[in-house]
């Protein structure tokens, strides 16, 4: 008789069960947002909205929108302002009202996703405190999500004030990646089942290692590409595979000895970032190359299998999109599918690593 559950316990597990599709549909929208939220970050940057709304997190000393004639007057009055202080290109001081409501109404729908992100968070975070085993999964990594959004956010508002700066843009994208991955793992958790004990194994630990080298190598990608956005790369050296006329540049072409700080060549060298950024394309592509001949040789687990043939193709295609990026200066649209399939990419990998070490767990009778 120990092995019929209780009336209570088949309540219990209903009722569990009833918690977590609700808990995992909210994890799915909150995902969706963030890359809706990427993509948008995107549109702001490539139309450039960014500056549209100079204050932050205040609008002309409201979070509201104008609503009248004078305060959309002193919206625009804020931006020629602004732009005749920073002369900034892409960003002129000239602007017609027309086009400036067409860039406002960008930068503050980027606004009021990043504002639902948080609203989503925070409906996640209350179901998960209020049910005991949701709550001794995922509380820390709810914690670390929750302090990685409020310096998400600061960062937002820092790119603002700091009007676009590089480095800026490529830190506050690079959170955005990592906020994504943390909350697709946060939500793999919650779906975890108990090893069974012998049974449980993982794909190996050269194939874990390999993965996680991948991932790494990918978010240095995604800094340099930020790096790149924020210095105006896209519009520099648009021929392929040849930079500058050549394969490989000399180096005295690539490092740039005028800076007060060598190590702004990083930074701010967009001969020397976009040559990097092209290259470790394919360093990451052998990587996987590699990765799937290992795979052959292991047993995997049929999960593992479908995440690592799904990602494979998604970096075929990130890497045929950034050519074509370059090829055609960075056109509006396919930047703005670079940096989305960009994170979706960032996101299998984060998938397809979780199947790797725990998708051989096999549940519990």
């Amino acid at each position: 008789m120990a092995n019929y559950m209780t009336i209570s316990d088949a309540d219990t597990a209903v009722y569990t069960e009833r918690a977590l599709r609700t808990i995992t549909i909210w994890f799915a929208v909150l995902a969706v947002l963030i890359l809706l939220l990427v993509i948008w970050g995107t549109m702001v940057r490539v139309t450039g909205s960014g500056l549209s709304i100079p204050d932050w997190p205040m609008i002309n000393g409201s979070l509201m929108h104008p609503t009248s004639p004078e305060t959309w007057q002193a919206a625009l009055q804020d931006y020629r302002e602004e732009a005749l202080r920073l002369k900034k290109h892409g960003f002129p001081a000239d602007i017609t009202f027309e086009r400036f409501k067409s860039l406002f109404w960008i930068e503050y729908m980027h606004r009021t996703l990043a504002a639902l992100v948080g609203v989503i968070f925070l409906v996640i975070l209350f179901l998960a405190l209020k049910n005991k085993t949701f709550r001794s999964k995922i509380s820390l990594h709810l914690a670390g999500l929750g302090i990685l959004l409020f310096i998400q956010a600061v960062m937002g508002g820092l790119v603002v004030i700091g009007a676009l700066q590089a480095a800026m843009v490529a830190i506050h994208l690079g959170l955005a990646f990592i906020f994504f991955s943390w909350v697709v793992w946060t939500a793999f958790i919650l779906h975890r089942k108990p090893a069974a004990g012998a049974e449980s194994r993982s794909a190996g630990l050269t194939a874990i290692q390999i993965t996680i080298s991948i991932i790494l190598l990918l978010f240095l990608q995604v800094i340099l590409g930020g790096l790149l956005a924020g210095n105006g790369g896209g519009q520099a050296f648009n021929t392929w595979p040849t930079l500058a006329g050549r394969l490989i540049p000399p180096a005295s072409f690539l490092w740039n000895s005028g800076y007060d700080n060598p190590m702004q060549n990083f930074v701010y060298n967009i001969a020397l970032i976009q040559f990097i950024h092209r290259w470790l394309a394919f360093v990451i592509l052998g990587l996987f190359i590699y990765l799937f001949i290992i795979t052959k040789q292991i047993p995997v687990q049929a999960g593992a299998k479908k995440a690592l043939k799904h990602t494979m193709i998604l970096l075929g295609l990130q890497i045929v999109l950034g050519i074509i990026n370059l090829i055609t200066s960075a056109q509006a649209h396919i930047s703005i599918g670079h940096t989305g399939l960009g994170l979706l990419l960032f996101g299998s990998l984060v998938y397809m690593l979780h199947e790797f070490r725990y998708g051989f767990h096999k549940v519990d009778e």
